[in-house]
């Protein structure tokens, strides 16, 4: 394929550059208004568990001046650049859900200037209008948007990433000797402190480029640029990676170094591979194909099949190029920095992505914050592709070419792919599905709020959405956000942390094991599970079995029994795995349901006995004595009903047949803001 071309236009008009900012001004108001229209388990469903760890480290920093999750142990479990940002919020937005929104609308503003920046980097490399498509997929594809909603550094990144090709590209278009590299350095800098696993791709990306793209510039102006830079991305991040090896006995995030020793247990006992062999780094190459092409339709989403039909047209756009410049004779120069400048994008996107499966391969599922190099790379190729395939419209033949290309590249995903199309324009109430594992971290999260004493010692796994919606100090039982130390012990037996600093109680996912329910977390040491938040959700964070959030209580450490049967309003309260209660008082809660309540929470469920009413059967809703649904139950009888445009009105359950003794199960949920 033939390097990018140049245009040579004019620096950008003063119109041209407030109809940039409109645009992104205009999107980001659009997702504004939907972040704060929102209900909290759509929000929650948005947001990895991890991510609330900023939050929680931010406000424990603003309460003890320390960098902790539970103001107890010290913590060096986040990308530090973000980290201090999530710290002068919640300096000023003191509120739990005034810091939330704030982190949420600063990565839909870090979102709408990384497009401003794409803008003006695609314009320089490819023209006006691969400028303007790369605005548009950047800031109106729901795939990035959500994406940059996640909490996670990625917004940050991301943005300066952009920057720092910008810059390059500037750099390697100077004449000057030392070409501005002090400022490409300290965007370095800031990507490092941004995420941490910057640092490697950046030594091998940028000291080979500076060094070997030739500039017109003898070889110890090439070393000078190489030395000023690396100074000033030293300068910028060497402060804080010297303060972390003191205070914290490592430069790099310990979460990163457990991640790195759990891939190495993984990739001996599970692949049967030699760590860092021949055949591990073959391996991983294999596997980074899979991983980018996964990450091409994560980042892509509903645009997959335009994105994919507008590259088929950029490379019959590049045929037909070569073509008539063979057959004039012509053809144009080769643009050195535009194209040593987007190889330098690609690199960075392809090594991310191959350390990315490389130490990390059991985060690839669902870790998309690592893709953003990747995301980068993308956003640069569709303005690319837009640019070339436009040089189809000089003819009305090649704009029906251009035509077939779209629409091929739709079937051909749909086919492919085969994407769920009438999924697509389904819109889902999260209030009337069964909740996802996030929604049930939420909601374990307020009902801790609810009923867990300020002064008690819990603690968690998978703490993060627990921990923030709870607003109690909970001990991080994950290793990700705890010492290397607490990791080593968590290794042999969680149960002695708990053990020596007290905890009385421990969420955390487990499932049923040798005839009784456990903590996967506690290893099997002595606990007793007696609360399973959600019994009727499979989380599925355990291929082939079922796994549940569930409560326990620890039975070697001071524990005060303060909670019974009737703090559970659902969920079963286990006793033992041959009789596991519903939540207490049901068949009170039901009656009352039955007989007519106000209405105080979000959330109404209700499960029928499958045999009996729900096999033939409705459930209605009458509010003030109008009936206001009329519900058929799914086929395993539970009913989901949104109650929240009903609160503080007189709600009544009706079946159209059976009585009482059908009803299993039925409570509501509050789901508001503690």
């Amino acid at each position: 394929m033939p390097p990018p071309v140049v245009r040579s236009e004019s620096a950008p008009s003063r119109r041209e550059r407030l109809a940039v900012v409109a645009v992104a001004l205009a999107l980001l108001a659009v997702q504004s208004v939907v972040l704060l229209g929102m209900n909290l388990p759509e929000l929650v469903r948005m947001i990895p568990d991890d991510s609330f760890f900023y939050l929680i480290i931010a406000e424990r920093f603003r309460e003890f001046g320390a960098f902790s999750f539970d103001g107890i142990h010290q913590t060096y479990g986040f990308q530090p650049l973000y980290q201090l940002v999530c710290i002068a919020l919640a300096f000023v937005f003191r509120e739990p859900r005034a810091l939330l929104l704030a982190a949420l609308f600063l990565g839909s503003l870090l979102h709408a200037l990384s497009g401003r920046s794409l803008y003006y980097l695609v314009r320089e490399l490819f023209g006006r209008f691969g400028a303007w498509g790369a605005l548009v997929f950047w800031l109106a594809n729901p795939a990035l948007v959500v994406w940059f909603w996640s909490l996670k550094e990625n917004a940050l990144y991301a943005w300066l990433l952009i920057l720092l090709a910008h810059e390059l590209l500037r750099v390697l278009r100077s004449s000057s000797v030392s070409g501005g590299g002090w400022r490409l350095g300290l965007l370095a800098g800031g990507a490092a402190l941004a995420r941490v696993s910057f640092v490697p791709i950046w030594w091998l990306a940028t000291g080979l480029l500076l060094l070997g793209a030739g500039l017109r510039r003898p070889l110890r102006a090439r070393v000078k640029l190489v030395l000023v830079t690396s100074a000033a991305a030293v300068l910028v991040s060497g402060p804080w990676f010297l303060f972390a090896q003191l205070h914290f006995g490592s430069a790099t995030p310990t979460s990163g170094l457990i991640k790195i020793a759990g891939t190495k247990a993984y990739v001996g006992k599970t692949l049967g591979l030699e760590w860092l062999s021949a055949e591990h780094l073959l391996a991983t190459a294999k596997t980074t194909l899979a991983y980018l092409d996964q990450t091409f339709r994560a980042a892509t989403g509903l645009w997959g099949p335009l994105v994919q039909g507008t590259v088929l047209a950029a490379v019959i756009a590049c045929v037909m190029g070569w073509r008539r410049r063979a057959e004039r004779g012509t053809g144009e120069p080769f643009a050195t920095a535009s194209s040593w400048t987007c190889g330098y994008v690609a690199v960075l996107a392809v090594a991310n992505g191959y350390l990315s499966a490389l130490f990390l391969p059991t985060f690839l599922a669902y870790g998309r914050w690592y893709t953003t190099p990747e995301f980068v790379a993308l956003g640069v190729g569709v303005g690319w592709s837009i640019a070339l395939a436009g040089r189809l419209l000089r003819s009305r033949a090649d704009t029906v070419l251009l035509a077939a290309c779209l629409v091929g590249g739709v079937l051909a995903w749909t086919h492919v792919r085969r994407v769920p199309w009438e999924s697509l324009f389904t819109p889902t109430d999260f209030l009337e599905t069964p909740p996802d594992s996030n929604q049930v971290l939420l909601e374990v999260g307020l009902w801790a709020n609810r009923h867990l004493p300020e002064d008690v010692l819990v603690g968690a796994r998978d703490p993060g959405t627990v921990t923030f919606f709870s607003r109690r100090r909970i001990v991080a039982l994950d290793p990700l956000v705890n010492t290397y130390e607490f990791f080593r012990k968590y290794v042999r037996d969680a149960t002695d942390f708990v053990r020596e600093r007290g905890i009385s109680y421990v969420f955390g996912p487990g499932v049923m094991r040798d005839g009784r329910y456990c903590l996967l977390n506690l290893r099997g040491g002595p606990h007793e599970v007696i609360w399973i938040s959600h019994p009727e959700v499979d989380l599925g964070w355990l291929p082939g079995e079922p796994t549940h959030y569930m409560l326990a209580r620890t039975l070697d450490a001071p524990s005060a029994d303060f909670l019974g049967p009737l703090d559970f309003e659902y969920g079963a309260w286990v006793i033992d795995p041959e009789n596991t209660e519903r939540a207490a008082a049901r068949d009170e809660r039901i009656q009352r349901a039955l007989d007519g309540f106000e209405v105080h929470g979000n959330i109404l469920r209700m499960r029928l006995d499958p045999g009996g009413v729900a096999s033939g059967g409705r459930a209605y809703l009458s509010i003030d004595g109008e009936r206001v649904r009329d519900t058929a139950p799914r086929p395993d009888g539970w009913v989901y009903w949104d109650m929240t445009p009903y609160r503080g009105r007189r709600a009544r359950v009706e079946l159209s047949a059976g009585d009482a003794g059908d009803v299993l199960e039925l409570y509501t949920v509050d789901l508001s803001f503690p």
